[in-house]
């Protein structure tokens, strides 16, 4: 398995797709501390703290920006294989489909935990050169670890956008299907649903906001789960009862 991520990580070398995911990942914390710097050439004596900006951050990347950019990145991980016609070449390897699959996840993991955490740095880097006030070692491990556990959840939400991407092959199903959700989440979020759909309900139980709704946090993580697994056996009974494409 371990070959197998230095692999992708190797195919990736010679692609821009994760450099254009990066600049994805730094454009909310860019365009955040520029409304911040705009704030303090108004107001010379106003004082912005990192702790308000990880939270007026956190929404836009895990709700909004965010759920798109996952959406590509599985399509891109899951798609590749056909539209370069490498699948083929792959599976004849000693690799089984289920360990492939696995490996494809995990790898869809690993990159999207790192972008959540070049959004987190961006924040911080772009922060201390506006003059952000209050970065502490407390705030820095709370909100750390708020966005860590929002990656997660939002992560084990985007399996549907991996079945997409093998089912039809393309890029493109996986971004609309990242915009209706995106749209979805402007939707219903603040609304009484909000617990019961993946995308908002991932956002409220990372951010301790359920107690606001009649939805216990089994009822939200088992409807996250449920995405997470009909996503991943779909993905797989295609790709096994599906002839491999030469």
């Amino acid at each position: 398995m371990i070959t197998f991520i230095e692999t992708e990580f190797l195919k990736l070398k010679r692609s821009k797709i994760f450099f254009i995911t990066i600049l994805g990942a730094l454009f909310v914390p860019f365009m955040l501390s520029m409304g911040i710097a705009y704030q303090l050439w108004q107001s010379p004596d106003y004082i912005f703290y990192f702790k308000d900006g990880f939270e007026v951050m956190k929404q836009f990347l895990f709700m909004l920006l965010g759920v798109e950019v996952f959406a590509i990145v599985s399509a891109y991980l899951f798609g590749r294989e056909y539209s370069e016609r490498t699948l083929k070449s792959i599976l004849t390897t000693p690799i089984s489909k289920i360990k492939y699959l696995c490996g494809k996840f995990l790898m869809f993991f690993i990159w999207t935990i790192l972008l959540v955490l070049i959004s987190y740095f961006g924040l911080i880097l772009f922060g201390e050169v506006i003059g952000i006030k209050g970065l502490t070692f407390g705030i820095f491990s709370e909100t750390i670890t708020s966005y860590l556990y929002n990656g997660v959840l939002l992560f084990l939400t985007m399996t549907p956008f991996a079945f997409f991407a093998i089912w039809i092959k393309s890029l493109v199903p996986s971004m609309i299907a990242g915009g209706v959700v995106t749209v979805g989440n402007m939707m219903i979020y603040g609304r009484d649903l909000t617990p019961l759909f993946p995308w908002t309900g991932s956002f409220v139980l990372a951010n301790g906001e359920l107690s606001q709704y009649a939805y216990s946090e089994a009822t939200t993580f088992g409807i996250i789960l449920a995405v997470f697994i009909i996503g991943f056996v779909l993905s797989y009974i295609y790709l096994y009862k599906t002839d491999t494409p030469l």
